[in-house]
């Protein structure tokens, strides 16, 4: 069993028979093997950070930080704004109520939504839409 020089794997040429893989100890082996093919010579696969090794879940995980960062942001700033402007506590916890209801509502046709369209769909078109509102809530507040 020869493999290029260029794959990083641990695996030495006499680690599994030739032609036959016998029972699930061996066809666990492979899975290990290819895994760590994919992933990285010396990573062990129960790593915690394990996963931040593929390229779309670390562009997927910047992605979601950096727009909650935004939206608790725009959180924060809406909040601070409405208690600048009416200095009255009952309006800003209203406004956390008026944030949570249509959540609540919505919540009970989403599963339907996410079944019907395309994850990446319907993941840029609501960050859109998110984008969409901060901007006018800027533009409205200059």
């Amino acid at each position: 069993m020869g493999r290029p020089d260029n794959c990083g794997s641990r695996r030495e040429e006499n680690d599994l028979p030739e032609g036959k893989f016998f029972g699930l100890h061996a066809i666990a082996k492979v899975r290990l093997i290819m895994t760590q093919e994919y992933i990285g010579p010396g990573l062990e696969t129960s790593s915690r950070i394990a996963a931040f090794y593929y390229r779309d879940f670390r562009l997927y995980w910047i992605g979601l930080f950096l727009s909650n960062i935004g939206t608790w942001m725009q959180v924060t700033a809406v909040s601070w704004l409405i208690y600048k402007i009416t200095g009255s506590p009952l309006q800003l916890g209203m406004n956390g109520l008026f944030r949570a209801v249509p959540a609540m509502g919505l919540s009970v046709v989403s599963g339907t939504i996410a079944d019907r369209y395309g994850r990446k769909k319907l993941v840029l078109t609501t960050r859109c839409l998110l984008g969409t509102r901060a901007l006018l809530l800027g533009a409205l507040d200059i």
